[in-house]
């Protein structure tokens, strides 16, 4: 993995076969962003798993994907002082550009990963859970 810190923002090109969420996470915790925003982010991904919010069941459905497509997008916030500590939302094509997508449960870097996150130093951050929604909803506050 290669990374570069610059005015706040954080660049990380990681290599085949790393597990992606972990890696990131590793690397924020590592260069002290405990609270930003995902900027950007593409790069291939393997055995990965995508999925959404049914609101009427209270939780998410998933869906694992083994291809390798490309990814097109990538983008979500950074609270590591809460579970989950990354909420991410992707979209990815395949070779006939068919387009999968939604929230990011995990996965691994097939080819390569690049990816953009700014820090918010000013405003930290977290989720909490919203009984009325089951969902762990981003919680904003001034440091």
């Amino acid at each position: 993995m290669e990374t570069g810190v610059e005015q706040g923002r954080i660049v990380v090109k990681m290599r085949r076969d790393e597990d992606f969420l972990p890696s990131l996470v590793r690397v924020l915790e590592e260069e002290g962003f405990a609270s930003g925003l995902v900027l950007s982010g593409i790069g291939a991904l393997k055995d990965f798993e995508l999925g959404w919010f049914d609101i009427q069941e209270r939780r998410y459905v998933r869906s694992r994907y083994e291809s390798s497509p490309e990814r097109l997008s990538l983008q979500g916030t950074v609270t590591l002082e809460s579970d989950p500590p990354l909420h991410v939302h992707c979209s990815l094509a395949d070779v006939r550009q068919k387009v999968v997508g939604g929230h990011l449960f995990g996965g691994t870097v097939s080819v390569l990963a690049e990816v953009a996150v700014q820090v918010l130093s000013e405003i930290r951050l977290t989720r909490e859970l919203n009984q009325q929604t089951g969902l762990k909803e981003l919680k904003i506050r001034k440091r």
